[in-house]
């Protein structure tokens, strides 16, 4: 999801969850396993010259990405 194709409003909520994040903290396949049962989500993140990218799968999705992880599920919608 791109912060330039979205609305103002939209794009203004999504770079507020990526500044929560410290993306030097979190892993980059934190909670990967290869059980096909757990929903996995593939990130790639790049803000403000920070890039991250990684594999989160349920349930070990850190705190901290599940703001992030909610609003894009709900956006893509």
């Amino acid at each position: 999801m791109d912060s330039d194709t979205l609305p103002h409003d939209q794009a203004a909520q999504l770079a507020r969850l990526v500044e929560q994040i410290d993306l030097n903290r979190v892993g980059a396949g934190i909670g990967a396993t290869s059980d096909a049962d757990l929903t996995r989500y593939q990130l790639a993140v790049e803000y403000g010259g920070r890039h991250w990218r990684g594999t989160v799968a349920e349930p070990c999705v850190p705190t901290e990405l599940r703001p992030l992880l909610r609003f894009l599920t709900s956006a893509a919608r």
